[in-house]
C-alpha cells in the first residue's frame, strides 16, 4: 500500500475537504447575512418617511403657538432622542420580533432543516437584517438632529448619553424580540403572537423594578408599624433604588440631566446582561426547535407507557354555533378564551394604575387622571384595529379569502365578524377604559367625549387602511398615500384648533376624518361587491 505524500495532490485535497477551515463558517455567515439584508427591502422606510415631516411640522407648530420663537437646540434634540427610542421599541416589536416565525413553524421546519443552515446563524442573520432596516429608518431623523445642532445649546454629554441609551434600547429590545420570535412556533398566528410576546416581555421586565420599588416603599413601613416602630427616611431612599434601575427611568434621567450619566453605572450594564441572557436563551431554543430527532416534532412516548394527559386541540374549543365566521376568527385563527388571559392581566394593571393616579391627585389641580383617562379611551380602538389586522392578514396568508368571497353570503359579513372577534378577545380592556373615562369625566366630560369620538373615527380609519393594505397585496404605495392624506388633513385641522374655538376645531376634525373614512369605505364596498370580477 502506498502512503500519502505531500506530492499527492488528490489525497491532500480530499483531506482538506474533510476538515474545512474555521473561516468557512464565518464566510457562510456573512454571505447569508448579506442575503437577508437584501431580502428586507427597507420595509420600515415608508412609515418613517411619513413620520419625520410630521415630527418636524409638529415641532414648529408647537414653537409658534406656545412660544412664538424656536426652542433651544438641546430641547429639540431631547425630543428627537425620545422619538428615536420609540422607533426602536416599536420597530423591534412590530418588525424584529417576527424574524424567524416562518422558520420555526411546524409546517416549514423540515424544509429549513434541509438547507443545513446552523440554527444560531439563522437566528442572528435574520434578526440583524431586521435591525439593519430599523437602524436605516431611524437615520431619517439625522437631518432634524443637524438642524437642532445649528440652533445651538447641544453638548457632548447629551449626544454621548443619548447614543448610549439608544444602543441599550436596541440591544434590550432585540433580546426580548429574539425570545418571542423563537417561542411562537405553535401559535395560530405566529407573527402577532411574537409581537405581543415581545411587548409583554418588555412590560414585565419594567414591572419587576416597579413592583420591587412599591414593595419596599409600602411593605417595609407597614411591617415597622406592626411592631410600633417608625420607618426612617432610608426606606424611601431604598425604594427609589429599584425604580432608578428601570430602563425607562434611566433613559428619562439621561435626557433631562445628561451630565449625570456614567458608563460605570451598574444600572446601565445590568440591562446589557439581561439582553445577552435573552439572546443566549433564544439561541438554545432555536437549536432545539430545529434539532433533527427520530420522533419528529411530536412529543415522544415510550412504548407501553400511557401518557397521563393527552391534549386534544379540537376538544378545547366550543362547537361551532350559528355564527361560523365569528367562531373561526376566535377559535381557529385566534387562541379562543386563552387569548383573553393576558389582556385581563394587562387590564388589571391598567385599572390599578388609573385608580392609583386618581387617589394621589384627588386634591391636586393637576390633570394627570384626566390625561390617563383620555389615553385609555384613545388606546381602545387602536388595540381592536391591530387585532383585526392580524385576523385579516391570516386569511390572506393562508389563501382563504378568495374562497370566502365565493360563498353565497354578504361579503361584508366576514369583515364585521373579524371586528367582533377582535373586540371579544380584547373585551377585558373595556373595564379600565370605562373606569378611566368615568374618572376623567369628573374633571372634564367634554374633553373625554371629544377624545372618544376622534379615537373611534381613527380606529375605523385604521381598520379601513388595513383592509386596503391586504386588498392591494401590501403594495408599497398604500402606506405613503394614506400618510400624505393624513398629513394634509392635519395641516387643514390645526388652524381651526389654533385660531378658532374648540368646537370649531372638533367639528373640522370630525368632518375631515369622516369624509376620508367614507371615501375609503365606498371603495372597499365596491371591491367586495366586484371581487370575483376583478
Amino acid at each position: 500500500m502506498s502512503q500519502a505524500t505531500p506530492s499527492d495532490p488528490d489525497k491532500n485535497s480530499s483531506s482538506a475537504n474533510s476538515s474545512p477551515a474555521v473561516g468557512d463558517d464565518w464566510r457562510v455567515f456573512w454571505v447569508f447575512l448579506e442575503w437577508c439584508i437584501q431580502r428586507e427591502a427597507l420595509r420600515l422606510w415608508n412609515y418613517t418617511i411619513i413620520l419625520a415631516p410630521i415630527l418636524l411640522a409638529g415641532y414648529f407648530v408647537r414653537s409658534l403657538l406656545f412660544r412664538a420663537f424656536p426652542a433651544h437646540g438641546s430641547e429639540l434634540l431631547e425630543k428627537l432622542l425620545f422619538i428615536a427610542a420609540i422607533f426602536i421599541f416599536f420597530g423591534g416589536v412590530i418588525h424584529a420580533s417576527k424574524a424567524v416565525c416562518w422558520e420555526v413553524s411546524l409546517e416549514l421546519r423540515d424544509l429549513v432543516r434541509l438547507t443545513g443552515i446552523d440554527p444560531a446563524s439563522l437566528l442572528w442573520c435574520k434578526s440583524l437584517a431586521r435591525w439593519w432596516t430599523i437602524a436605516l429608518s431611524i437615520l431619517l431623523i439625522v437631518p432634524l438632529a443637524m438642524y437642532a445642532r445649528t440652533v445651538g445649546g447641544i453638548t457632548g454629554d447629551q449626544l454621548f448619553a443619548g447614543g448610549c441609551w439608544l444602543l441599550l434600547a436596541s440591544v434590550l429590545t432585540a433580546g426580548f424580540a429574539m425570545v418571542a420570535s423563537v417561542s411562537s412556533n405553535r401559535a395560530a398566528n405566529a407573527e402577532t403572537t411574537a409581537a405581543t410576546g415581545s411587548f409583554l416581555l418588555m412590560l414585565i421586565y419594567h414591572m419587576l423594578f416597579w413592583v420591587a420599588s412599591a414593595f419596599i416603599g409600602l411593605m417595609v413601613p407597614y411591617l415597622y408599624s406592626q411592631f410600633g416602630l417608625a420607618a426612617g427616611s432610608w426606606v424611601q431612599q431604598a425604594a427609589m433604588i429599584p425604580l432608578s434601575y428601570a430602563p425607562v427611568t434611566g433613559f428619562y434621567r439621561s435626557l433631562k440631566s445628561p451630565a449625570t450619566f456614567s458608563l460605570f453605572d451598574p444600572a446601565f450594564w445590568l440591562h446589557f446582561v439581561t439582553a445577552f441572557l435573552c439572546m443566549w436563551a433564544a439561541k438554545v431554543v432555536m437549536r432545539s426547535r430545529l434539532r433533527v430527532t427520530t420522533q419528529g416534532d411530536e412529543p415522544f412516548v415510550a412504548p407501553g407507557i400511557v401518557p397521563r394527559k393527552v391534549i386534544n386541540r379540537g376538544s378545547s374549543r366550543p362547537r361551532c354555533s350559528d355564527r361560523p365566521f365569528f367562531w373561526k376568527d376566535t377559535h381557529i385563527l385566534g387562541a379562543g378564551r386563552w387569548s383573553q388571559v393576558w389582556w385581563a392581566f394587562l387590564s388589571g394593571i391598567g385599572l390599578l394604575a388609573l385608580i392609583g393616579s386618581t387617589i394621589r391627585n384627588v386634591d391636586s389641580p393637576e390633570v394627570l387622571p384626566l390625561v390617563f383617562g383620555i389615553i385609555a379611551v384613545c388606546l381602545l380602538p387602536c388595540v381592536i384595529a391591530v387585532r383585526f389586522d392580524a385576523l385579516l392578514t391570516a386569511e390572506f396568508r393562508d389563501n382563504t379569502w378568495n374562497s370566502l368571497m365565493l360563498l353565497p353570503v354578504d361579503p361584508r359579513i366576514p369583515i364585521m365578524a373579524k371586528i367582533q372577534a377582535a373586540a371579544w378577545e380584547r373585551k377585558a380592556v373595556f373595564v379600565p377604559v370605562i373606569v378611566g373615562a368615568a374618572i376623567a369625566s369628573y374633571w372634564n366630560v367634554v374633553a373625554v367625549i371629544i377624545a372618544a369620538t376622534i379615537a373611534l373615527l381613527v380606529g375605523i380609519l385604521m381598520i379601513e387602511v388595513s383592509i386596503l393594505n391586504q386588498f392591494y397585496s401590501k403594495s408599497w404605495w398604500v402606506g405613503p398615500v394614506t400618510g400624505i392624506v393624513i398629513v394634509l388633513m392635519i395641516a387643514v385641522v390645526i388652524p381651526f384648533w389654533a385660531f378658532f374655538s374648540v368646537a370649531s376645531g372638533f367639528v373640522a376634525t370630525i368632518l375631515a376624518i369622516a369624509v376620508f373614512n367614507f371615501c375609503i369605505y365606498a371603495h372597499i364596498n365596491w371591491r367586495l361587491n366586484h371581487w370575483t370580477e376583478i
